[in-house]
């Protein structure tokens, strides 16, 4: 049996934290939530993700930490493929999302069976 893909959630809004995280536990994810930059760093640390799907601003207007969270899980979870989120979306802002180590950047608002899919297209194949 295929182990559930493991998943971490960070946004700083709790209802799109919940409803994405009820989403894709349904669809067969194990899934952690996070809301804050410090609370992702810890759990990306312990490892075992996937895929990481980080907001680009968790502290309000002009942040940035998802992109922090991003360059962070690419040096200590380079397994983990990781998706920046956002509602401020910009070529700058992909580009450099991409030269942190985003594998893929979603403006928001986007359909949770649209966002699965890109999730689904990053995890690992297996062949048997």
């Amino acid at each position: 049996m295929t182990p559930r893909p493991r998943l971490l959630i960070v946004d700083d809004e709790p209802l799109i934290s919940s409803s994405m995280g009820r989403f894709f536990q349904a669809e067969g994810f194990h899934v952690d939530c996070a809301s804050e930059l410090d609370e992702a760093q810890r759990l990306v640390a312990a490892g075992g993700y996937d895929v990481l799907i980080a907001d680009l601003r968790l502290t309000g207007a002009g942040s940035t930490e998802g992109l922090d969270l991003i360059a962070f899980a690419s040096h200590r979870s380079p397994r983990t493929r990781a998706i920046l989120l956002t509602s401020y979306g910009s070529p700058e802002i992909e580009r450099e999302a991409l030269r942190r180590g985003a594998h893929a950047m979603i403006v928001k608002p986007k359909a949770l069976p649209e966002l699965a899919e890109v999730v689904a297209s990053l995890l690992p194949r297996h062949e048997g």
